[in-house]
């Protein structure tokens, strides 16, 4: 009787513990967003010096972390100074994120919004496929355009210019998954970093922004294999000073590059499962550690049966 009470508790615990690692193996997906409204009382700043922390901030709104898939909404308003609004969705082609920023500087003010998001993947296709990921956003600003003493990659010290940025990254792990406003800012030279792009301007009118990282940072097209899990950064920034305006509320957008063929993207979105998916549980992932527990379960069985005869 002891014998069988024994048997029947190492059974439990074997099951027990095949769930436990499967549940291990889906928490490694995660998903999340983050974004700033900020808007900063630039008035006794000389022009050609930078706004930075140590002026006064009048507003600003941040939000964001894991699990903020349902949509991320916020804003920033100083009288006199300006506006700024940030917005993050996964409503792209397989969940994919997608952003809309607006900055309006009324007078003396620095305004500033920034949209992070990454989404988190497991690939479940029978072959490896192509994974390439083109970012593009078209805006309307009045900058004044470059300063010859800018720094290309510094915000904005000119009265009436504006800035924009974007990223997007391809990652082997997720970033900080409590809160994503933080990407990989090494680019390739970042461990982790599979695949980046990133592009800026300062240039007024009618602009676009095309971000492409379709290419792996080992070099070639980047390419998962079946059973991958991976997660894709994007992110959004832009800054007005002093009179500048930039409205990028048309939407940043992240697609598959079109040197796909068409049953090449068909592989890809019928087996990308995104993290955020409410009703897809990524199996696949997990299924070969369950059938390893299953396995043990039936030679434990095999074992259980020559000991007792």
């Amino acid at each position: 009787m002891l014998k069988t009470t024994s048997s029947k508790f190492v059974t439990k615990l074997v099951i027990l513990a095949c769930f436990l690692i499967s549940s291990l193996a889906e928490a490694a997906l995660v998903y999340g967003s983050g974004g700033i409204a900020r808007i900063r009382d630039c008035s006794s700043v000389p022009d050609g010096q930078f706004c930075v922390g140590s002026n006064p901030t009048l507003d600003q709104s941040t939000s964001g972390g894991s699990s903020n898939a349902t949509g991320l909404s916020i804003s920033a308003t100083a009288t006199g100074f300006g506006t700024a609004n940030t917005n993050v969705s996964f409503n792209g082609a397989a969940a994919l994120p997608e952003m809309r920023v607006e900055t309006i500087s009324d007078g003396q003010g620095l305004v500033t919004s920034i949209s992070n998001a990454q989404q988190g993947y497991m690939y479940s296709g029978s072959a490896s496929a192509l994974l390439p990921l083109i970012g593009t956003v078209d805006f309307l600003s009045n900058s004044i355009g470059d300063s010859p003493s800018q720094d290309p990659f510094v915000s904005v010290s000119v009265a009436g210019q504006t800035f924009a940025t974007g990223s997007i990254a391809i990652l082997s792990s997720p970033l900080i998954e409590s809160s994503p406003f933080f990407g990989p800012g090494g680019g390739c030279g970042t461990a982790g970093v599979l695949a980046f792009g990133s592009a800026s301007t300062r240039a007024g009118g009618a602009q676009s922004l095309t971000i492409d990282a379709s290419q792996s940072c080992s070099g070639g097209s980047l390419t998962i294999n079946p059973g991958d899990e991976f997660h894709v950064w994007a992110n959004l920034g832009i800054n007005a000073l002093k009179g500048g305006q930039l409205d990028a509320l048309n939407t940043f957008t992240i697609a598959f590059g079109d040197n796909l063929t068409e049953i090449e993207l068909e592989m890809l979105m019928n087996n990308m499962t995104a993290a955020s998916d409410p009703n897809v549980v990524p199996l696949p992932a997990t299924a070969p550690l369950f059938l390893a527990g299953l396995v043990a379960l039936g030679a434990f069985r095999r074992w259980q049966n020559r000991s007792v005869t």
